[in-house]
């Protein structure tokens, strides 16, 4: 008869899941500890409004994996700190165009010290193959799943 229990904290899911809310912890309390008021989700929409700037929310929503509500409670939070803008778009102007604010592009050079400090804490002490392996297979994995019945093809972007 074949084992059919589950161990649950060995789980794919369940070491995914941790280790994302780990790194996301640790990044979090490296910004704070070195005076940023920046928080890790906030660093990814920064990111990529390096990268796209002048996009609209519902594309950041869609790129980063979070949904319309969440994103617009993150941006409203970054416009007080005065690290984005919004601007009605000029086709649709119901639709905010985000724009990094010269705050917000100053950051860039310090945030990312953070990021790359908070990774090499994270990757201390792995064989550099076994972390190019393990990369290639989340990937595959993420692959998998955004590609199947309730993945992005369905109309959900995952990040």
């Amino acid at each position: 008869m074949a084992d059919t229990s589950l161990d649950l904290q060995n789980s794919l899911g369940r070491l995914v899941g941790r280790t994302s809310r780990a790194l996301q912890n640790r990044l979090n309390h490296n910004l704070e500890a070195d005076g940023y008021s920046v928080t890790a989700e906030q660093w990814i929409i920064i990111v990529n409004l390096w990268h796209h700037e002048g996009r609209c929310q519902q594309w950041l929503a869609d790129i980063i994996g979070k949904d319309k509500t969440s994103i617009t409670r993150q941006l409203d939070t970054m416009a007080r700190h005065g690290l984005i803008k919004r601007v009605p778009g000029t086709e649709d102007r119901r639709q905010n165009m985000v724009y990094l604010t010269d705050k917000g592009r100053a950051l860039r050079e310090d945030l990312t010290v953070v990021v790359k400090r908070t990774l090499a804490e994270a990757e201390a002490g792995i064989d550099p193959d076994e972390l190019l392996i393990c990369k290639e297979v989340l990937k595959k994995i993420w692959e998998n799943v955004e590609h199947t019945p309730g993945g992005a093809a369905t109309g959900r972007r995952g990040g």
